[in-house]
């Protein structure tokens, strides 16, 4: 009875009615007995008959005379027996008694599956809060208490992990056994980004050492097997360095251009064209305008030669447009010896594609562009260099 007066009392409109009967109805037996049956729903009986005497009217000796409700005429201040005092100290002594009875529940637990105290006590109060009833909490506590033995088991193989990781799983199991859990999420976090960290360095080397193969591969002309590895280490640091992505794949496309080159592989020459298009999306020009140039001028010496395998002019005309775009980044003034290495490159597009045209201009610009580059490509600075161009020319 007292679980469902406790209910009562939490609704405000019943606390009202309480307050209105408290300023008229004598204390009457257990009070709190009387208010219950009053006051919770319960089954009627079958109406008496009116009595001829017509209605009652109870009278106490007071002057001031308020009206408390129907015919009852209250003349003197009556304090019911259920006073807000005495509710206050009796919810107090129910809540007392439930928190006794609950910690034992819990230290049973503890005992029989051989986990602490403290954690199920945190556990137990958030199960009051979310609402679970009284009937499954000892079996809700049963399952918690499993959990809690699993985590333990987890944390015991964390701490057998690096050294440097050890600690936040120690600190955190100490944390648990506590029932402080927001303070081992917290540790765990830090773990957790320390993990990361440590894999991100572990990916760095890893990718380097993949490079570092690629190398050898190249030595020996094994351009396939080496952009293959480039392709990986690319894979391997691109969640957490951009930067160190994009060089690899920049690798990754000049061992397809090689392969291609080399062994006359298109395949690998298309692979590659497709690579550099894909990387200058990624490139911001405004960002990093020295490498949205390199790609542009690796990805014209591509095109080029494929071009001049093929029987059209579409490779080649692209190979010129790359080249010349790769010049609005590389300029005389900011990069002399690059800007005479792509002039001399776009030279060489327009020379293969006048020799499929008809008329001259394409060569005349070809031209044009071998004595841009030999301004910078002097004898005295670049001998082998200035030798190449003027072959060209």
């Amino acid at each position: 009875m007292l679980t469902h007066f406790w209910k009562l009392l939490r609704v405000e409109k019943n606390r009202q009615i309480l307050s209105w009967i408290g300023g008229g109805v004598p204390v009457v037996a257990a009070g709190a007995g009387a208010v219950f049956v009053y006051i919770v729903p319960h089954e009627k009986k079958p109406e008496e008959p009116p009595k001829a005497s017509g209605s009652t009217t109870i009278t106490f000796n007071n002057p001031v005379g308020q009206t408390a409700g129907g015919n009852i005429i209250n003349q003197r201040p009556v304090i019911i027996g259920l006073d807000e005092k005495k509710i206050a100290e009796k919810m107090a002594e129910e809540r007392k008694f439930a928190k006794e009875q609950y910690d034992r529940l819990a230290a049973q637990i503890a005992r029989e599956k051989g986990v602490e105290f403290a954690p199920l006590r945190a556990i137990l109060s958030k199960l009051g809060e979310a609402g679970v009833s009284d009937d499954n909490i000892a079996a809700r506590l049963s399952q918690k208490a499993d959990e809690l033995i699993a985590l333990r088991v987890e944390n015991s193989r964390l701490r057998q992990g690096p050294s440097e990781m050890a600690s936040f799983a120690e600190r955190a199991q100490a944390l648990i056994d506590k029932g402080e859990f927001d303070a081992a999420r917290a540790v765990l976090a830090e773990g957790r980004e320390a993990a990361r960290k440590l894999r991100e360095r572990s990916s760095l080397f890893e990718a380097d050492y993949l490079a570092q193969e690629a190398k050898v591969d190249h030595l020996q002309l094994s351009y396939r097997s080496a952009a293959a590895k480039y392709a990986e280490a690319a894979a391997l640091v691109q969640s957490f360095d951009k930067r160190k992505q994009r060089e690899f794949l920049q690798k990754q496309a000049i061992e397809l251009y090689a392969q291609g080159d080399e062994f006359a592989d298109n395949a690998s020459l298309t692979e590659g064209i497709a690579l550099y298009k894909s990387l200058l999306g990624s490139i911001s020009r405004p960002d990093l305008p020295s490498d949205w140039a390199a790609t542009q001028n690796n990805l014209g010496t591509a095109l080029w030669t494929l071009g001049g395998r093929e029987s059209g002019t579409v490779r080649l005309e692209e190979a010129v447009a790359a080249y010349r775009a790769a010049l609005e980044e590389r300029t005389r003034a900011r990069v002399p010896l690059q800007w005479a290495a792509t002039h001399n490159n776009l030279g060489n597009a327009l020379q293969t594609l006048g020799g499929r045209e008809s008329g001259t201009a394409r060569l005349e610009e070809a031209v044009a562009a071998y004595r841009a580059a030999l301004e910078e490509r002097t004898r005295a600075r670049v001998p082998l260099q200035w030798a190449a161009t003027q072959n060209n020319l």
